[in-house]
């Protein structure tokens, strides 16, 4: 009987070992917080997009569940914001409350309550403005 519960242990040491000494991959993400903001949570709870005539900027933000998306137009045009499919919108309905946008106007979305990666477009320039939006929790 001793010699089984030696070789038990022998047997569970071996294990450990095994297993303590093989690396971790380490995980990396598009954006990284260092630690948490002050509304508790890791992925900021609101973001910006700034419109510009080069483009959204910037062109992908994180967020964490509960928080909108602010678009501001800065550009000399006007801009529909709306979500992807292109002519479907359907994939983020929070995105659409957007919609459109004069010079020098700003508006928020609708809350994000879902985790999921957005695509947004300008309906009146699809093939020039678009990004994402990637809806977190922590």
């Amino acid at each position: 009987m001793g010699r089984v519960r030696v070789a038990a242990v022998l047997a569970c040491a071996a294990v450990t070992i095994a297993a303590c000494s093989g690396s971790v991959p380490q995980a990396t993400a598009v954006q990284t917080p260092t630690a948490p903001s002050a509304s508790g949570y890791r992925w900021p709870l609101n973001a910006t997009v700034t419109l510009t005539s080069e483009g959204p900027h910037p062109a992908s933000v994180i967020i964490n569940v509960g928080g909108r998306v602010t678009f501001v137009n800065s550009d000399t045009r006007p801009h529909e914001i709306v979500s992807d499919p292109y002519l479907r919108h359907e994939d983020c309905p929070p995105i659409n409350r957007v919609g459109f946008l004069s010079p020098g106007q700003d508006r928020a979305s609708a809350v994000f309550e879902v985790v999921r990666d957005c695509g947004f477009h300008d309906h009146l320039d699809q093939a020039g403005v678009f990004g994402r939006i990637d809806v977190r929790i922590e």
